[in-house]
């Protein structure tokens, strides 16, 4: 495989990753998996834009279209990731609701019973 091959099948594989950190919620509620993807997708932007793409030097236009969709990806990314942290907040926030509002109740029933 030379290299042109290479990179451009690394480029496919961190595009499936992505998808999948936008269809697994396992993976949107955990901020490791957050990071680790951020990090892989600006970096592997930046180096298409500024480096280019191997066997495809002359087509700026490649070279921009794959950057700017990892971009993209970064900014889909944090939308997902967000939203999901709001979810678990909500979440949290109505469990405790519900764990002192049961905690009242059976607080009322132990002052009524004596």
């Amino acid at each position: 495989m030379d290299d042109a091959s290479l990179v451009l099948f690394l480029l496919v594989a961190l595009i499936s990753l992505n998808q999948l950190f936008a269809r697994i919620p396992a993976l949107h509620n955990s901020a490791r998996a957050y990071v680790i993807v951020q990090v892989v997708n600006l970096s592997a932007a930046t180096g298409v834009i500024v480096f280019g793409l191997p066997g495809y030097e002359d087509l700026n236009v490649v070279r921009w279209l794959l950057g700017l969709l990892l971009f993209w990806h970064v900014a889909r990314n944090n939308f997902t990731y967000r939203e999901a942290r709001h979810k678990h907040r909500l979440f949290v926030r109505a469990q405790t609701r519900q764990a002192i509002v049961q905690a009242l109740e059976e607080g009322r029933e132990t002052s009524s019973e004596e």
